[in-house]
């Protein structure tokens, strides 16, 4: 008898035991902490082994909340946005006390002057709730589709992160409607611009006098969006007759360091050619391009698949007759190609350098099945290997072509393959066929 409740004592024991060590190893795998970082001020946060937070309080030394995460937090905002069970909440970023339980698909950061946040309900709707009051100011009404204000995803992640921020600003705020349109609310909620647009630009830049507005183009055109602009009050002040709309901006920092971004003028699209606009929308480039793009100080310009340079009084400064052109060292120096030959300019348009190539590199070669390494400048011997002539050989987007000592070109870069056969006779390559070129000079 004695014998059997000796065994039934140890097997009790011994599940006591592996009962605690489960127990143990359980409670220390939810519940031990592997990180605190500071919230703000006053709380700090506490990151648990199971994705688990808790909110602590620094003055009463309490956890005042757990949740799944907490989203990016913001200097000087009374509420900070926290995650459970993939729904979003608010809390206060002083005491950590639950604002708004979690409940909607999406949140945002209140605006600091009227402490209004949007956020999503679970039936897709935005609105506006007032995180001081804790009640609903603006009324959930607002059509929200992920697939259109949702598509970004971030970079090495499959996250998806919004492309707007329905944050006031200056009293006004964009909001989202059906089909991705757009327009803008003041903080009673009254509409100021209809929900009809595909973008709104400088809307929040209340020192720029005009917003741009993008919407679709009618069924009648071959564009997708056309482009125009109102003013603050919101009239229209240049109409919808723009297929594209680019800001051309610069910055500066004022007396007090600041970074400050203003508008210098607007590179437009109208009718399949490009012009430009200055801030008063006034037309200072005709629409006669193809294309136009800025580099700090000049505009690279291009008609009928041929580049030229426009500097920043929009005077040409290189002629519409190049086959490329790039800048460098924000503008202040051109790389310009034409007939088969690259030469660096200034900014004037002045040429510094009559060959600017770029530096040699490793290219596959297919015969070899292996990397070769390309000079873009060779010498060039007499067909005894041992005499060097004047010539260089030269090496531009893949093919070679010869210059002599005054950097005359005597044979374009064109060829795949170049050799000298001496007397100023070359043997070229190009595609299957081979021939000889003399030099005439």
């Amino acid at each position: 008898m004695m014998k059997k409740i000796v065994i039934v004592l140890a097997i009790v024991a011994g599940l006591g035991i592996m009962g605690y060590h489960f127990g143990s190893s359980w409670y220390n795998d939810k519940y031990s902490e592997n990180y605190r970082y500071e919230l703000s001020e006053n709380l700090t946060v506490i990151e648990y082994n199971k994705d688990d937070i808790g909110i602590f309080n620094n003055s009463t030394e309490k956890v005042v909340g757990r949740y799944d995460k907490i989203l990016q937090v913001y200097e000087n905002r009374a509420v900070t946005v926290v995650v459970k069970d993939n729904l979003r909440g608010y809390i206060s970023t002083e005491t950590g006390e639950k604002i708004f339980e979690p409940q909607f698909l999406h949140a945002w950061v209140e605006d600091t002057v009227s402490n209004l946040a949007a956020c999503v309900n679970k039936e897709g709707k935005l609105g506006f709730v007032n995180v001081k009051t804790e009640q609903i100011a603006i009324p959930f009404q607002f059509d929200f589709d992920e697939n259109y204000f949702y598509p970004r995803i971030y970079y090495y992640s499959t996250k998806k992160v919004s492309i707007f921020d329905f944050v006031f600003s200056n009293g006004i705020c964009i909001v989202p409607g059906k089909s991705g349109k757009l327009g803008i609310i003041d903080t009673k909620g009254d509409l100021l611009l209809p929900v009809e647009y595909n973008d709104i630009i400088n809307w929040k830049d209340a020192n720029t006098p005009n917003i741009i507005l993008k919407k679709q183009a009618g069924k009648e055109s071959e564009y997708h969006y056309v482009y125009g602009v109102c003013d603050r009050n919101f009239k229209n002040i240049v109409p919808f007759e723009y297929n594209s709309f680019e800001k051309n901006t610069d910055f500066f920092y004022d007396e007090d360091d600041n970074y400050n971004i203003f508008v210098k003028n607007y590179i437009v699209q109208k009718n399949d050619k490009y012009g430009i606009l200055d801030t008063l929308f006034n037309v200072i480039v005709p629409f006669k391009y193809d294309y136009i793009e800025t580099e700090d100080s000049i505009f690279i310009v291009t008609i009928d698949d041929k580049y030229g340079v426009l500097n920043s009084d929009f005077q040409i400064i290189l002629p519409i007759e190049f086959e490329w052109i790039s800048s460098i060292y924000e503008g202040s120096k051109i790389i310009a190609k034409k007939d088969y030959v690259q030469k660096l300019y200034d900014k004037n348009g002045e040429i510094i350098n009559d060959f600017y190539l770029e530096k040699g590199k490793h290219e596959w070669n297919a015969d070899k099945e292996e990397y070769v390494y390309k000079e873009v400048f060779e010498p060039v011997f007499e067909p005894n290997q041992t005499t060097l002539t004047a010539y260089i050989k030269y090496y531009l987007d893949g093919y070679y072509g010869i210059i002599d000592g005054l950097q005359r070109v005597v044979i374009p870069a064109k060829y795949d393959k170049i050799a000298y056969l001496g007397n100023g006779k070359f043997a070229c390559v190009e595609d299957d066929y081979s021939f000889i070129i003399k030099d005439k000079k």
